[in-house]
């Protein structure tokens, strides 16, 4: 049985749509920008060194995965565009 089935059965979204807590803290303190991504906001960094990694310059940064960072998660209220 596929996962996204099985999770549409107990009425759960699809995993992809869960976000972790790290964002949801983000978006609970500071709003969320709809419309926008994280990957496309200033605090937003990569890392390289043998491997990638992304981190927000707004939170807490460990040497963990724990507080990685997605580009496609969708930014908060701090969001302000690399653009700008």
């Amino acid at each position: 049985m596929d996962n996204i089935v099985t999770f549409e059965l107990f009425g759960l979204p699809p995993i992809e749509d869960v976000l972790p807590d790290r964002i949801e803290t983000m978006h609970k303190v500071f709003g969320k920008n709809d419309g926008n991504k994280c990957g496309d906001c200033i605090y937003f960094v990569r890392y390289k060194q043998g491997s990638r990694w992304s981190k927000c310059s707004l939170t807490v940064q460990t040497g963990g995965t724990g507080t990685d960072w997605r580009a496609t998660w969708p930014a908060c209220g701090r969001f302000v565009s690399k653009d700008e």
